[in-house]
């Protein structure tokens, strides 16, 4: 039946469906020279890396770095707790792309 192995990958899926659903990342972003790993073994590095998207942003994560490291995160996790908080996370990702990327002004109402 429902186990923690398809309750992950329904989470990558979720994600997966988000990210192309939102456009994925512009051309123009940067691609990250660091693993998900370098960056969390590397303190400076750990401390830059953003996974809230907190901006007002066209994608759904800060960066192809953030979603690297959210990725691998998700990746390494064994607990139905860390999974709920990848899930708020990405819900959280998902209402702020929502937010910023809302249509301006008012519709004609026939």
């Amino acid at each position: 039946c429902y186990d923690y192995r398809t309750v992950k990958s329904g989470m990558f899926t979720l994600e997966d469906a988000f990210f192309k659903l939102t456009g994925g990342f512009p051309e123009c972003m940067i691609s990250s020279t660091c693993s998900a790993k370098d960056v969390l073994d590397d303190i400076n590095e750990r401390f830059d890396i953003e996974l809230e998207s907190i901006e007002k942003n066209t994608t759904l994560w800060n960066s192809r770095q953030s979603r690297d490291v959210f990725l691998y995160i998700m990746e390494k996790s064994s607990t139905t707790g860390f999974l709920a908080l990848g899930l708020d996370l990405i819900s959280r990702n998902c209402w702020a792309f929502a937010n910023a990327n809302k249509p301006r002004g008012r519709r004609a109402v026939s």
